[in-house]
């Protein structure tokens, strides 16, 4: 069995501690069901950490902040 982000074992663990995925595929969708996991775990008082650059930038590089942090932000 696979987990959701097809990395064993760090898939599982990021399931048991309510992570919430994104599946960039899925363009606006993907915002929305995001916004919607944002909200529920805020709601059960869950600090929430945001990267608005995304995943797998190089120190130092130029800031690629994504459109997401903005869709968060007014959502919220």
């Amino acid at each position: 069995m696979k987990s959701p982000d097809g990395v064993p074992i760090w898939g599982w663990w990021a399931l048991k501690v309510r992570m919430i995925f994104v599946s960039r595929s899925r363009g606006p969708k993907a915002l929305r069901q995001m916004a919607r996991g944002v909200e529920r775990e805020a709601g059960r008082g869950r600090p929430v950490v945001i990267y608005p650059e995304g995943t797998r930038r190089p120190p130092g590089a130029a800031p690629a902040y994504r459109p997401g942090i903005v869709y968060l932000y007014r959502q919220l």
